[in-house]
């Protein structure tokens, strides 16, 4: 990905969200770290770590509903 497609502007995160994280992938990539937006950066790897835990908490509910199924109606 260059940087002619990307535009001058630091608030791509608000404008196209895939262009900002293909872009934030490229700057990664490239170790170019004085051009990310940090607080955007931050707040999405905060995201991702809840709705992972969110995903956990509910896979953990759903499973442990089927075991008390099935020691209650192991027929079923």
């Amino acid at each position: 990905m260059g940087n002619q497609s990307v535009p001058k502007t630091n608030n791509l995160y608000a404008q196209h969200y895939h262009l900002w994280l293909e872009h934030t992938v490229y700057l990664l990539k490239n170790k170019n770290f004085l051009e990310l937006e940090l607080e955007n950066l931050i707040e999405e790897i905060e995201s991702m770590g809840r709705s992972d835990k969110n995903a956990l908490r509910s896979n953990l509910r759903v499973l442990l509903m089927h075991l008390v199924k099935y020691k209650f109606q192991p027929q079923n």
